[in-house]
């Protein structure tokens, strides 16, 4: 490529050529410069918006992690012979609340998910 082809790809709007001070096509003055207040809130609004989409993605992982996890453990319990969180005549709530304590204790994060699951499922429905 020669310098008039290189040129060509950077004419300014009056239909010079050339490349600006700043070796940038564009940066022209004949095409303005944006005030710096409003460079600065699109570039706020840009950064707000991807930690949104950051915020978003996570969200959704923790919830697809979370309730597959949740399932097969459910699944698992059940076929152990565990059954009834929904009945006040298998457990009561305040059975749900110390096994939910004893799993905190334990450090075990998934029976905790699931006890609070049902608790607050308890609670939704009206059971007992």
């Amino acid at each position: 490529m020669n310098e008039n082809e290189s040129n060509a790809k950077c004419a300014t709007p009056g239909g010079a050529a050339g490349n600006s001070a700043s070796g940038m096509c564009g940066a022209d003055p004949a095409f303005g410069r944006l005030p710096e207040k409003v460079l600065s809130s699109a570039s706020a609004r840009a950064d707000e918006q991807a930690k949104n989409d950051v915020n978003d993605a996570m969200d959704n992982m923790a919830w697809n992690v979370a309730s597959s996890l949740l399932l097969a453990h459910l699944r698992r319990c059940r076929q152990s012979g565990k059954y009834g969180w929904y009945s006040h005549k298998v457990c009561t709530r305040g059975d749900l609340r110390a096994c939910l304590q004893e799993c905190a204790g334990n450090s075990n994060w998934l029976g905790v998910l699931a006890y609070a699951t049902f608790l607050l499922m308890r609670e939704r429905l009206g059971i007992d």
